[in-house]
């Protein structure tokens, strides 16, 4: 995590970045999974009298951001100054350019995380089994999320 990196900064410890590891050397690409608890998100009240409107500015603002904000974050506080090799930035950039979010991690379907969560807390080495346990209740799940999303 980010923050994690900025913290380290006033730390005596060297450190270096590295992306989550390749499955096998079959994977094209390094992964990272968006911690669904790091985004931030926007709500929009139902009785905005202009969501249109809204919406416009809301997007402007992320537009600026992200190409004004962001850069400068990522150029200068990030790669330089709270880094300590010129590898980690490279590492860096690959990590940001392979992010994944996982629907299933954010709308918790079958409550999936919650129960793999348990088998490693209590060492429950029968993973497929602790699956299997939510199949029916995750697809159900998915099933009523798209439904949702299909309702005008």
């Amino acid at each position: 995590m980010i923050s994690n990196v900025l913290s380290k900064r006033v730390s005596d410890v060297d450190f270096g970045i590295i992306p989550h590891p390749k499955l096998d050397e079959a994977q094209e690409n390094y992964y990272s999974n968006i911690n669904a608890y790091a985004g931030h998100l926007i709500s929009v009240p139902i009785t905005t009298p202009d969501p249109d409107r809204t919406g416009f500015i809301l997007e402007a603002m992320v537009a600026a951001g992200m190409h004004i904000i962001t850069p400068a974050f990522y150029d200068v506080q990030l790669t330089t100054k709270s880094t300590r090799d010129n590898e980690s930035g490279e590492m860096l950039d690959i990590i940001f350019a392979n992010q994944l979010y996982d629907v299933g991690y954010y709308f918790a379907w079958g409550n999936a995380v919650g129960k793999v969560m348990d088998a490693y807390n209590t060492r429950n080495e029968n993973l497929t089994s602790v699956l299997a346990s939510i199949t029916k209740t995750a697809d159900k799940d998915v099933q009523n999320t798209a439904a949702l999303f299909a309702e005008e």
